[in-house]
């Protein structure tokens, strides 16, 4: 028998749209019955019935037809005016409650992040891409963004505008640190030898808030510490959760090509002006490393040299050049100019 065939596999999607040739797609505004005693699926369901009652299963019956025919059977269940009888209305009913629920419970299922792409930024390398939302980025030297499907995960310093967008917040993710806003321009910053992650906010309004493990809090039931940011307002996110300052002028400026540090470490300006021109700087010394400095540089007309001799007159120490590394050391020595990169690289541009 040809139906029997089609359930048990012995005939192909082939032959089976042969035997039973393909149903008429259903008019979502015709209230007819379309399960007549002449519908294929009728006819194929009720010889099967008949030929082992005690073996029907209305679900598995209508996986099985599905797949042997290669066409989906339509969804719609016979009315009591049919001749299957309510018992099979019964069943078929619960069949297909039971696959709604499957399928709503696996429709529902979160689906993993996906990268949808990545840029990079080299030491004395600056990039601006304009993301498919419209939002612009600027990424400092030394940084690495991935747009993820869900948010945008930064490793180095970043500058925002965000496009407005009231139903999709912009995401933006650190090492330790969740940063959710609206629409505003701001910075994220969180390097590898960062202690925290900083956020400031020249316009606008956004929500800072510390990852799960990421402070040193000794209840574990207690929500990581979250803050709300306006316009002109700073917050570093760290190990002892997140602290506030006002003024952002100075964490913005190089992205108009400057920098400024007012009493800071100069092994710390060391490292932010290495990573700016692209150079291999560096400060052995502990006692000089601890040195307070405070100057201003400007990325675009001040090249290298100057701004490291200008170092070495503040500190009273001098350069070391080994060809590959420069090294300040205490005390005078003689003067000469490194012979390593003068000026940052031309900043790249994606996406416009």
């Amino acid at each position: 028998m040809e139906v029997k065939k089609i359930f048990s596999g012995e005939t192909d999607a082939r032959v089976s749209s042969e035997v039973m040739p393909p149903t008429p797609p259903l008019d979502p505004l015709d209230s007819s019955d379309r399960f007549t005693p002449a519908d294929p699926v009728d006819r194929a369901l009720d010889a099967w019935v008949a030929a082992d009652r005690a073996r029907f299963d209305s679900a598995i019956a209508m996986q099985v037809l599905e797949e042997r025919m290669g066409r989906h059977v339509p969804t719609r269940l016979p009315s009591l005016r049919t001749r299957w009888g309510s018992w099979r209305i019964a069943a078929a009913g619960a069949a297909f409650i039971a696959g709604a629920v499957v399928v709503g419970v696996i429709s529902h299922r979160p689906l993993s992040p996906r990268v949808l792409a990545r840029y990079s930024t080299n030491a004395g390398q600056r990039a601006t891409i304009r993301l498919a939302s419209g939002s612009m980025v600027q990424l400092a030297p030394g940084t690495t963004m991935t747009v993820m499907s869900d948010a945008i995960d930064l490793s180095g310093e970043a500058y925002f505008t965000v496009a407005p967008h009231s139903t999709s917040p912009f995401v933006v993710r650190t090492a330790n640190a969740v940063v959710r806003v609206l629409g505003t321009r701001f910075t994220v910053r969180r390097y590898a030898t960062d202690r925290g992650s900083r956020v400031a906010v020249e316009d606008g309004k956004v929500a800072l808030q510390l990852l799960p493990g990421a402070t040193q809090s000794k209840s574990p039931s207690t929500a990581p510490p979250s803050v709300t940011l306006t316009a002109n307002t700073m917050a570093v996110a760290g190990d002892s959760g997140v602290t506030t300052s006002t003024g952002v002028s100075d964490y913005t400026m190089w992205t108009r090509g400057g920098m400024i540090f007012r009493k800071t470490p100069l092994a710390e300006v060391v490292r932010e002006v290495a990573r700016m021109y692209g150079a291999n700087i560096r400060v052995t010394d502990t006692v000089l490393a601890k040195q307070p400095t405070t100057m201003t540089i400007s990325v675009v007309n001040d090249p290298l040299s100057a701004v490291l001799e200008v170092l070495s007159i503040m500190q009273q120490a001098h350069v070391v050049n080994d060809d590959t590394v420069l090294t300040l050391v205490p005390g005078p020595g003689a003067k000469h100019r490194p012979a390593l990169q003068t000026f940052p690289q031309p900043e790249k541009q994606y996406g416009r």
